[in-house]
């Protein structure tokens, strides 16, 4: 469940944030800030707690009726390790559709992205196909759902929104040269402060964050540890990694999400 279904599944249900918490067994104050959407990064464990609080109370459903839909295995092969201890392996026992970063150990939930975000990447993502393509480049890119990590590192593992590879010879998840995030109001914070230095230390070279609601783009060039640059969606931004050869004009994506 995202935070607006499990709003709503508890209107319907009924439940005060009170009886959720008792419920639940999440403290009061936890209950009040994750659904009231204060809580950038809910821990893993506790949106499981809400979600098994907030299923349906029947014996059995047809998934066709089935309106939120809830993980039915077992989940205790998932939860049985304390915050600090996950690792990648952890990764593969999740739920199909069930997307989580890795913090140092610790599992992140991530929230599901809104159609305009969904827009903004498959925008990012035709344009540098086309450019790798006209000028038939090694590099590839991808969206979303392969991961970035550093080398013999489990225990940090980032999803950005889309990353451009160059160098074949690397693992899978190894090789990112450029990351992308398109913030929610949810990410924006941990997108600008916190994963710069994580993208660093995994060696990626550029790392880009487009905030849609401020139509600001924050690119770090993090090979160089160069100043940070601002952009607004009325400027055309270089794209390191290609020397500033390939640009991306970012009135042309706003025209796109526009329509």
């Amino acid at each position: 469940m995202i935070i607006e279904e499990m709003q709503k599944r508890r209107k319907e249900l009924g439940l005060t944030y009170e009886e959720l918490a008792r419920k639940s067994g999440v403290p009061l104050s936890t209950v009040q800030k994750i659904l009231g959407g204060f809580t950038e990064n809910p821990n893993y464990r506790t949106i499981l707690a809400l979600e098994e609080a907030l299923q349906p109370q029947r014996a059995y459903y047809h998934v066709e009726e089935q309106p939120y839909p809830m993980v039915e295995e077992s989940r205790m092969q998932y939860l049985t390790k304390r915050d600090g201890t996950y690792t990648t392996a952890d990764l593969e026992n999740l739920p199909p559709g069930v997307r989580c970063e890795l913090w140092d150990g610790k599992m992140v939930l991530l929230a599901s992205p809104s159609a305009r975000h969904e827009y903004a990447v498959g925008y990012l993502v035709g344009e540098f196909y086309a450019y790798i393509k006209k000028n038939g480049g090694n590099c590839r890119v991808c969206a979303s759902n392969m991961g970035v990590k550093k080398h013999q590192d489990d225990r940090n593992y980032l999803l950005p929104d889309v990353q451009v590879i160059c160098d074949p010879s690397k693992q899978e998840g190894e090789g990112a040269d450029l990351a992308i995030e398109v913030t929610s109001p949810s990410s924006e914070k941990t997108d600008l402060n916190l994963k710069p230095a994580k993208y660093a230390q995994m060696g990626v070279r550029e790392y880009w964050v487009i905030c849609l609601q401020q139509k600001r783009v924050v690119v770090y060039d993090l090979e160089h540890d160069a100043p940070v640059a601002f952009y607004s969606f009325d400027d055309t931004v270089p794209v390191g990694i290609y020397g500033g050869a390939f640009q991306i004009d970012f009135r042309d994506l706003q025209n796109y999400l526009d329509k």
